[in-house]
């Protein structure tokens, strides 16, 4: 499976960097805009991933990067409003 990066011919860290950087803007404007927001209730699950090979399947020749990748989020259900995310 061809990652992103290698889809558009530059490298992963190339990549994370352009993605970290571009997230900076939304992240900013949902700082500013969203101020003693008030919730009630909170629903939170994870998501469960890999990042190039399921965990059962890595060996010592792959890179530390290979694993199972776990993310939660909070969200409030009435706005649908991600409050809080974490990997």
């Amino acid at each position: 499976m061809a990652t992103a990066a290698a889809v558009a011919g530059i490298e992963e860290n190339t990549a994370s960097s352009l993605l970290a950087e571009i997230g900076e803007g939304p992240a900013a404007l949902l700082r500013s805009r969203f101020r003693d927001f008030d919730v009630s209730h909170l629903e939170v699950d994870e998501v469960w991933t890999f990042v190039r090979k399921k965990q059962r399947r890595v060996n010592a020749a792959d890179p530390d990067r290979a694993k199972d990748a776990y993310f939660y989020i909070a969200l409030d259900p009435a706005t649908r409003l991600v409050v809080a995310c974490a990997s």
